[in-house]
């Protein structure tokens, strides 16, 4: 998020009026600027905000999943913690925030409902800055969604304190100005960005097994705080003569490295084509790499994550389709917790969808007696 609205910003005259520019050159003050750069970062902030309650329309969310379990670890640490050991509020909280991002962030473009959203967006983001670890986040998005006030608030905010004990003139009215109007070159290129960010988040759809277990789509999909994702693992690396040796990777890896690695396909495959090559200057040139992870999703049971009969330096980690060595999800979050109808959408449990013959080089029997 921080990247995309650094882009946009660049080309835009975001230093004309408070900036350090407009101070040491005073030719470039000015407090008109174009319409496009104010309603592209409106445009991009709408993305972002209706995406990330979008994506919140998925089977463990609706159910209370994760959000149950990082409330319930914390209600010791707040006075009105134990009322996060009610069901009812937990399926509040989590219907509430796709209620609040898809419905509420198109009423911030609309002028009598722009402030009382803002509001209700300000302090769920302090809450959340306040139950969870998530950096920056939340200070950006209270920052960037002030875009959707009139131009000059910020004079209007800073004239309110002293204007209430003393009469201030009115604010100037600025005369006419004749702005340029927006080339066509980007125009096209503004189109085709926008065309990308709306289209992009979507490709999750087109995978077969959900995003947060196998991960695939989950880039650019503003998949935020909805996934808790632990493992535990080992790799096998074995030479050409028969050779083995079991390799922690926290011998090589931070805690936090560790922990990405073994959630993530693409880096438990990646992590794989490092050890070969670590291997291959050791003078072993021609090795197998076997990962047995286990990996728990949104309070799942742990269960075999990837194909542990398959080297992983023989396959490929595929960019656009599904990894046939990784072990579709089994289980269902918060089973019981609500009517098994409940919510619409599709869980998807692919064993027959996605994998008809199998898996690669071991059957579905296989896997159940390693989970067993």
């Amino acid at each position: 998020m921080v990247l995309l609205y650094a882009v946009l910003l660049a080309p835009s005259p975001a230093n004309r009026a408070f900036s350090v520019d407009a101070w040491m050159n005073p030719h470039l003050r000015s407090l008109v600027i174009p319409r496009w750069p104010v309603a592209a970062v409106r445009l991009q902030t709408e993305i972002i905000l209706i995406y990330a309650g979008i994506v919140k329309i998925a089977d463990d969310w609706l159910r209370g999943e994760p959000l149950g379990m990082w409330l319930r670890a914390r209600a010791d640490d707040f006075w009105f913690g134990p009322i996060f050991q009610h069901d009812w509020v937990i399926l509040a909280g989590t219907w509430g925030t796709v209620a609040l991002h898809v419905l509420g962030a198109p009423l911030l473009l609309w002028k009598r409902t722009r402030l009382a959203v803002f509001l209700v967006y300000s302090c769920f983001l302090v809450s959340n800055a306040q139950f969870f670890n998530i950096g920056i986040f939340p200070w950006i998005t209270i920052a960037v969604t002030t875009i959707f006030f009139e131009p000059d608030w910020p004079q209007r905010l800073v004239r309110r304190v002293p204007g209430t004990v003393e009469r201030l003139p009115s604010m100037p009215v600025l005369p006419p100005v004749v702005v340029p109007r927006i080339g066509r070159g980007m125009l096209a290129v503004l189109a085709v960005w926008f065309t990308v960010q709306l289209v992009l988040p979507e490709r999750q759809e087109f995978f077969p097994n959900l995003v947060g277990w196998s991960g695939d789509g989950h880039r650019f999909s503003w998949q935020m705080r909805i996934y808790d994702r632990e493992a535990e693992g080992w790799f096998e690396v074995v030479a050409a003569d028969g050779t083995v040796w079991e390799v922690d990777p926290a011998q090589y890896l931070t805690r936090r490295q560790e922990r990405a690695v073994l959630t993530r396909a693409d880096m438990i495959h990646d992590f794989a084509g490092k050890l070969e090559a670590m291997w291959a200057e050791r003078g072993y040139k021609d090795v197998a790499v076997f990962a047995h992870v286990e990996k728990s999703l949104n309070g799942r049971p742990p269960q075999p994550y990837v194909d542990p009969a398959v080297d992983l330096t023989a396959v490929a980690c595929k960019r656009f389709g599904p990894d046939d060595w990784v072990i579709p999800l089994q289980a269902r979050a918060a089973e019981g917790r609500v009517a098994e109808w409940f919510p619409p959408p599709r869980f998807k449990r692919p064993w027959e969808e996605f994998r008809p013959d199998g898996l690669a080089r071991a059957g579905k029997d296989e896997v159940a007696a390693l989970d067993e």
